[in-house]
C-alpha cells in the first residue's frame, strides 16, 4: 500500500469516526453519565403530573366549550341537507314577509357550497319583493335579526313603475348554513 492510499484510508477512517460520534453523540453522553438520564426521567415525571394537576381545569374548560358549541348550533338552519335548510330559510322568510306586508313573488334556491376548513354548509336563496322603502327595510332587520344565522349577501332594488313610484321591486339574496 502505498502512502498516499495510508493516509487516505486513515482520514476516511476518522471522518467516518467524527460522523458517527456526531450522529449518536447525546446518547454516548447520555451512557457516560446516568445521573443526568435519572433527572431528565425525572423532569418528565414532573411535568406529566403536573398536566395531570390540570385535568380538573381542563374538564371544567370543555364542558364550556360543550356549551357554546351547542347554543351555537341552535342558530344553524333546521335540517340535514341543502334542500331541507332551503325550506327552513323559505319558511323563515315567508314569516317575515307576513309580518311586514308583503309578498315573495318568486324564489330561486341557488347550489349549496361548502366553506373552506369547516364542517358547514352555505345555503344561498334569492328572492323577489315589491315593497314600500319602510317594508324594505323592515324586511331587511327582520332577516339580520331572526333568531336563525341568516345575512344578507347581495340587494338590487329598483323602480317598480312610473305609476307608483313609491313601491320598489327588490331582488335580495340571502345565505343560511347547516351542518354537513
Amino acid at each position: 500500500m502505498t502512502k498516499e492510499r495510508r493516509y487516505i484510508l486513515i482520514g476516511g477512517c476518522l471522518l467516518v469516526l467524527f460522523g458517527l460520534i456526531y450522529r449518536f453523540y447525546p446518547f454516548g453522553i447520555d451512557f457516560l453519565e446516568s445521573d443526568s438520564g435519572f433527572e431528565l426521567k425525572l423532569k418528565k415525571i414532573q411535568k406529566y403530573s403536573a398536566a395531570v394537576k390540570q385535568k380538573p381545569y381542563i374538564e371544567k374548560y370543555l364542558m364550556k366549550l360543550n356549551k357554546v358549541s351547542a347554543a351555537s348550533l341552535n342558530v344553524l338552519l333546521k335540517g340535514t341537507t341543502p334542500a331541507l335548510g332551503a325550506v327552513d330559510i323559505q319558511n323563515t322568510l315567508n314569516q317575515i314577509a307576513q309580518k311586514v306586508g308583503v309578498n315573495i313573488t318568486r324564489i330561486d334556491i341557488r347550489k349549496a357550497k361548502k366553506l373552506d376548513a369547516d364542517e358547514i354548509i352555505s345555503i344561498p336563496v334569492r328572492f323577489t319583493i315589491t315593497s314600500t322603502t319602510r317594508q324594505l327595510r323592515d324586511m331587511i332587520f327582520f332577516i339580520e335579526s331572526s333568531p336563525k344565522l341568516i345575512r344578507i349577501i347581495d340587494i338590487q332594488s329598483k323602480v317598480g313603475q312610473k305609476k307608483y313610484p313609491e313601491y320598489i321591486r327588490s331582488t335580495i339574496t340571502v345565505e343560511g348554513f347547516i351542518r354537513e
